[in-house]
């Protein structure tokens, strides 16, 4: 998937779940850099784009958080494992404790990064009890 589907996805996965947290204009930074993190990780160390896609590895971001004291950076590490999520539903797939798994969309097909969009779209418009989505109102 391009980046700006990971951070489209991610934004609307926040926008979801942020009847549970403070607020989630603060986490909009961290949202975005954590929905494009596995790929960054991988661009650095010059390893191959997928191949260090394992969601047991982005699982485990959320607890070694908290026990870390940064609590705050959770959003960060959701939008991680969205990413890994999302890349799963490729052709090419993720590892998921260590087996690859992939479904049926092109990475650089236009409609297919917009099939994970509309998935979050669904699941921001669910958590909002089923209200209409709007930019800058919060889920009710």
């Amino acid at each position: 998937m391009k980046w700006w589907s990971h951070q489209l996805s991610a934004l609307l996965l926040a926008y979801a779940v942020s009847p549970w947290t403070p607020s989630p204009a603060p986490l909009v930074p961290l949202v975005l850099l954590g929905a494009v993190f596995p790929d960054i990780v991988e661009d650095l160390i010059l390893a191959e784009h997928r191949s260090l896609h394992e969601l047991a590895v982005y699982l485990a971001l959320p607890p070694l958080l908290i026990v870390a004291g940064l609590p705050d950076l959770l959003a960060f590490a959701l939008a991680s494992i969205d990413h890994v999520l999302v890349d799963a539903m490729t052709r090419r797939g993720v590892k998921v404790f260590g087996r690859r798994v992939g479904w049926v969309l092109k990475t650089n097909r236009l409609p297919d990064n917009f099939v994970p969009i509309l998935l979050h779209a669904a699941l921001a418009y669910l958590a909002a009890g089923g209200y209409p989505l709007t930019l800058l109102a919060p889920p009710h």
